[in-house]
């Protein structure tokens, strides 16, 4: 899979990174939310792995974006955060077109548990509280 990860924190991005390429997976990552919508907007990713709380532009920004234009639900977004989000507000994204979301920190046999999901086409909602 061609993966994107928009977090601006290197000590998160660096090991998944290493962890899915070494799994067989394609992996761009940015620090900038700008950055990432244009990747976004310009090439084909299978999935999009989106930190919500990036200065500047967050994740949240990412997906208004993404939403304005009509192209969010044609992302596969899954969510990356150590933020809480509520059973509302997760409902609310996913009505928006967030795929899934995980919580940080992630562990990584989780995060390719949900990749191979989204690869046999599964709809799997969060495993935040």
């Amino acid at each position: 899979m061609k993966i994107l990860h928009i977090e601006d924190n290197a000590s998160i991005s660096e090991p998944i990174g290493i962890f899915l390429e070494s799994n067989g997976h394609e992996y761009e990552t940015t620090t900038d939310g700008k950055k990432g919508l244009d990747l976004i907007r310009k090439n084909h990713y299978d999935v999009v792995l989106l930190d919500l709380s990036m200065p500047n532009f967050s994740g949240y920004d990412v997906i208004s974006e993404l939403e304005n234009d009509g192209s969010l639900g044609k992302e596969k977004i899954v969510i990356l955060t150590a933020s809480i989000i509520s059973s509302k507000e997760m409902k609310e994204l996913r009505e928006m077109g967030v795929h899934s979301s995980l919580g940080k920190p992630i562990i990584h046999t989780d995060l390719l548990a949900k990749l191979k999901l989204i690869e046999a086409d599964h709809t799997i909602v969060t495993n935040l509280q």
